[in-house]
């Protein structure tokens, strides 16, 4: 158990547990003339200390938003995927570079899972995840005949 867990255990809840007056700091403030309230010159400052909420989540670190909104993610990336699998359109599915790295990963798994074809383009913040159906050459030359020997996408030669 590391020093966070324990801290964290101490009440039980893992709340803010304020500190007592009898504190390093506290005394150390007192002793520089300070009789509580707000610091600044004026007495502007703030009177409680800054907080931090601290969820200790295995090898993730401060700042993880955590396993909730992972699993939301996956959830609306499934419904989103799962609906462009149900449609008859040829076009693809092309999601913004506001994507991270492991969001983008997610997506490839779920529109694998689905046999779709991806492709990430682009590197580092530019990058961005392009989505489509595979297609069989015979289809498309199927189509490509059927419609006077082009569409949006080929051309027939």
């Amino acid at each position: 158990m590391s020093r966070l867990d324990k801290s964290n255990s101490s009440n039980g809840s893992g709340l803010y547990v304020p500190l007592p007056d009898d504190n390093i700091g506290s005394k150390l403030l007192r002793s520089m003339g300070w009789s509580g309230g707000g610091l600044g010159l004026k007495s502007q400052g703030i009177e409680e200390p800054i907080t931090v909420n601290q969820e200790l989540v295995k090898r993730a670190g401060l700042g993880m938003c955590g396993e909730g909104s992972t699993i939301l993610f996956r959830k609306q990336a499934n419904e989103l995927i799962k609906q462009y699998c149900s449609e008859d359109s040829e076009h693809d599915l092309i999601f913004s570079t506001d994507f991270s790295k492991e969001e983008r990963k997610i997506m490839h798994l779920i529109a694998h899972k689905y046999n779709l074809k991806t492709t990430s383009i682009g590197k580092n913040e530019a990058r961005h995840l392009v989505v489509s159906k595979k297609v069989f050459i015979w289809d498309v030359a199927k189509k490509l005949l059927a419609s006077g020997g082009s569409n949006e996408r080929y051309d027939l030669i």
